[in-house]
This record gives structure tokens, C-alpha cells and sequence, in this order.
């Protein structure tokens, strides 16, 4: 759990480091912004989560594994881009929707690494 925590904070800290060079540095539109630090964040979560956490390694698994994360990402970043709209409304930026967002996902994607996509075998 301790490593599933440090990999969540440093998917984080990347995502919220790539979030902040689109927005302040190029300038680029929010949402636009939001879905290009989620996908690179996501990459780096799922490799960091496959190899480091769950210590998952046999080849021939990562393309089963990957169909397994994709709809966990797909919900989550539908769920990330509601919850940042919905705070931005209010706070004019995207930053604190985004941290929020992030809270709220991390449960839900250890249940499904831990439950189902790098489940133990017995």
C-alpha cells in the first residue's frame, strides 16, 4: 500500500508539473491542458504500478494487463474532467479541481490493480 501511495503522489506531482507547463508556460486551453498531463501521468502510473508495486514482470502479460487499465483510465479521466469543471466553475482555475480529482480516483484504481488487474495468482 505504501508503494501504491508514493506512485500515486509521484503520478500526481507529474501530472500536475506537466498541467502547470501547459497552462502557464505555452498557454495552452484548460482542457486541452488537462488531457495531455493525464495521458503522459497515466503512462508513467501504469508502468510504475505494473513493475514496481505489484511486481508484475512476466512477459506476455502487459498487453492483457493494458486492455485491463484502459477502461480504469477512460473512467477516471471522465471523472477527473467533471470534477475539475465542476470546482472550476467556482475557483476560475484548475489546479485545486485537479488535486481533488486525483483524490477521489486513487481509491478506485488500487481496488482494480489490487482486486483485478495485478491480482496475486494463488
Amino acid at each position: 500500500m505504501v508503494l501504491f501511495l508514493v506512485s500515486a503522489g509521484m503520478t500526481g506531482a507529474i501530472y500536475m508539473g506537466l498541467l502547470y507547463l501547459c497552462r502557464n508556460v505555452f498557454a495552452i486551453n484548460p482542457y486541452v491542458s488537462i488531457s495531455a498531463a493525464y495521458a503522459a501521468a497515466m503512462a508513467f502510473y501504469f508502468v510504475t504500478n505494473k513493475l514496481v508495486v505489484f511486481k508484475k514482470n512476466e512477459a506476455g502479460s502487459v498487453w492483457r494487463e493494458l486492455i485491463g487499465f484502459l477502461p480504469l483510465a477512460v473512467v477516471n479521466y471522465v471523472l477527473t474532467m467533471i470534477i475539475v469543471a465542476i470546482i472550476r466553475r467556482y475557483t476560475h482555475e484548475e489546479y485545486s479541481g485537479s488535486v481533488v480529482a486525483g483524490i477521489a480516483t486513487t481509491a478506485l484504481a488500487y481496488l482494480v490493480f489490487d482486486k483485478l488487474l495485478f491480482k496475486k495468482k494463488r
